[in-house]
C-alpha cells in the first residue's frame, strides 16, 4: 500500500514522502495513529504543491538572507570591553551584543 508519512518516522521514512508498506503494516499501524495517510490520487496532487510552495518560501528566504548579507559586507562593527593589562577580556562579547550594535 502507498502512503503518505505525517511525520518522520524512524526506520521508515520522513514526513512528505511517499512510501510502499505493507497493507496490515498501514491500515494496523500507520493509519490508526494518524502518522500516514493513504496515498490517493488527490492527496499526491496535494502533495505535490505543498513540495511546490515550500520551495518557492525557500528561494525567497535565500534571496532574503543574500540580500542582508550584500548589506553587511564590509560594515565594521567596533565594541568597547573591559580587558585586563594583557588583553584578555573580563566577560564576553556575544552575538547578541554584535547584532544590537548593527
Amino acid at each position: 500500500m502507498k502512503v503518505i508519512l505525517l511525520e518522520d518516522i524512524r526506520n521508515l521514512g520522513e514526513k512528505g514522502e511517499v512510501k510502499v508498506v505493507k497493507d496490515g503494516y498501514a491500515r494496523n499501524y500507520l493509519l490508526p495513529r494518524g502518522l500516514a495517510v493513504e496515498a490517493t490520487k488527490s492527496r499526491l496532487l496535494e502533495l505535490e504543491k505543498e513540495k511546490q510552495k515550500r520551495a518557492r518560501e525557500e528561494v525567497a528566504k535565500e534571496q532574503e538572507a543574500r540580500k542582508i548579507a550584500q548589506e553587511l559586507e564590509g560594515m565594521s562593527v567596533v565594541l568597547e570591553a573591559k580587558a585586563g593589562e594583557e588583553g584578555k577580556l573580563f566577560g564576553s562579547i556575544t552575538s547578541a551584543d554584535i547584532a544590537e550594535n548593527i
